[in-house]
């Protein structure tokens, strides 16, 4: 969202009005963003310990807030408690909820190998890291790179793991990615080869995104360079990184946020953020589309979600510095902040006990 900054030269004031220019976003205002956010997120946990607004996402959904309390340093209470035993006991039949599941609850601290054990049958291929949206479906995306993703952090371990990784990115991943003068990205299907045809579906920015997340990540982890797949070809790390990345920046819109067919909103742009800052930190994109986040078009509704959701703002939660545990002040050692307790109105003890009795069916019965 453009601002309008009054500046005065020789007595006059003139007014300065910027279309498309970003201000950073100070501390102050990123602190505030994420107090509101987690506010809302503590507010709307359901009785079950799980969060959704659309029911066939209610796992992604409850592993991403998960994430976004780690994020901020919150890993004791109540609400941190009852979303890990909520998740833990879902049950996944799609790839996508499976991997999402393993992979936030691996940032508790449980033992999640088994589970990524089992994700690994339900593999496309029994020589590759590839997987469909449900076992042993074709290869499609994003459910390889978050198949990677759940067995990267679950730290499960196997014979021939190096050899799966790198074979389902250098011939899975890799030679899918479209080749257009506008920007590199990816389908939701792979490349599919028929005769001398190679078929592909139109880029998107979802599955773009989560595969430059990904594949930056275990770049940086393997010190992959280049990556080689027999009877394709060899590939440059950094040339397909950067590619993605120049299509991702074709989504982004003129108030600064990224979103298919020229419409921003906070989900896409968040999403877009994490893939163009693991791959480059330092992009010149990154901090216009923190601004439309949070103090621009895209910024957080006065009760303190994005959109009114759940997942978008647990989203839009990750972009922000990550905390380490017990930054935020926590007097009573209930699990929720000081200034998130405020936030909710209801001073340091009070709404806790109450959100309690609510979790336990008292108040609603």
């Amino acid at each position: 969202m453009g601002k309008l900054r009054l500046i005065a030269h020789a007595g006059v004031l003139t007014s300065l009005a910027v279309s498309q220019a970003a201000w950073p976003v100070s501390l102050v205002e990123i602190d505030a963003a994420r107090v509101k956010g987690l506010a809302y997120l503590f507010q709307s946990q359901k009785g079950d310990g799980s969060w959704s607004v659309n029911d066939s996402l209610k796992v992604q959904t409850t592993a991403t807030v998960l994430e976004a309390l780690i994020n901020a340093g919150i890993k004791t209470g109540e609400t941190y408690g009852a979303a890990s035993a909520w998740l833990v006991n879902a049950e996944t039949a799609s790839v996508g909820s499976t991997a999402r599941k393993i992979a936030a609850l691996a940032g508790t601290g449980m033992n999640m190998k088994p589970y990524a054990q089992a994700l690994l049958t339900a593999r496309s291929a029994s020589d590759r890291q590839a997987w469909g949206a449900y076992p042993q479906y074709g290869v499609s995306f994003p459910d390889t790179p978050l198949g990677i993703e759940a067995v990267r952090l679950s730290g499960y371990s196997y014979a021939n793991q190096s050899t799966e990784l790198s074979k389902a990115v250098a011939c899975e991943i890799l030679p899918s990615q479209r080749a257009e003068a506008s920007g590199k990205g990816w389908s939701y299907m792979p490349r599919i080869t028929t005769g001398e045809t190679i078929n592909m579906s139109a880029s998107a920015l979802l599955p773009t995104a989560i595969i430059l997340l990904e594949v930056a990540k275990l770049s940086n982890a393997n010190n992959w360079t280049s990556l080689y797949c027999q009877g394709i070809g060899t590939y440059n790390l950094a040339t397909v990184l950067d590619d993605g990345v120049t299509y991702l920046l074709t989504k982004k819109n003129a108030d600064n946020g990224f979103g298919e067919n020229g419409v921003s909103t906070s989900m896409q742009t968040a999403l877009a953020y994490l893939a163009i800052q693991a791959v480059n930190a330092a992009h010149p994109s990154l901090a216009p589309a923190q601004d439309y986040l949070l103090i621009g078009a895209g910024q957080q509704s006065t009760d303190g979600s994005w959109n009114g959701d759940p997942l978008s703002t647990a989203l839009t939660l990750k972009t922000l510095p990550a905390l380490s545990p017990n930054t935020l002040t926590d007097t009573d050692h209930d699990g929720v902040p000081d200034e998130i307790e405020l936030a909710l109105n209801n001073g340091s003890s009070s709404w806790s006990y109450q959100f309690s009795l609510d979790r336990a069916g008292i108040l609603n019965m």
